[in-house]
């Protein structure tokens, strides 16, 4: 099953809020956790903050300015980025703070 039907099922037995995690959660995982670390809280590189220490600005702006190349860095992160649409973006950022308040919560 492709990953939009995928949300689709989720999405409408789950509402809209679970659809943009559960996308967001799988674009982490599948791109961004082998770097920044499952929960966001690592260091990518030993170069950049912990994601989960950012806002949602400054996640998605960060994300955009790396995608559109105003910000370069590792290769294999800037290959991870340049793909990203905004919605993946918005995604994404709703995610990396969803970790940032399961952190929080503990």
């Amino acid at each position: 099953m492709n990953w939009v039907a995928w949300l689709l099922i989720i999405g409408s037995t789950t509402g809209v809020a679970s659809a943009w995690s559960a996308t967001g959660q799988m674009l982490y995982q599948q791109t961004c956790s082998s770097c920044h670390g499952r929960n966001a809280d690592k260091q990518a590189l030993r170069q950049s903050l912990p994601l989960v220490t950012l806002s949602r600005e400054q996640i998605v702006t960060g994300l955009a300015d790396r995608r559109d190349g105003q910000i370069q860095g590792n290769p294999l992160g800037q290959r991870a980025k340049a793909g990203l649409t905004d919605q993946q973006i918005d995604d994404l950022a709703g995610y990396i703070r969803s970790l940032s308040s399961a952190e929080a919560a503990q």
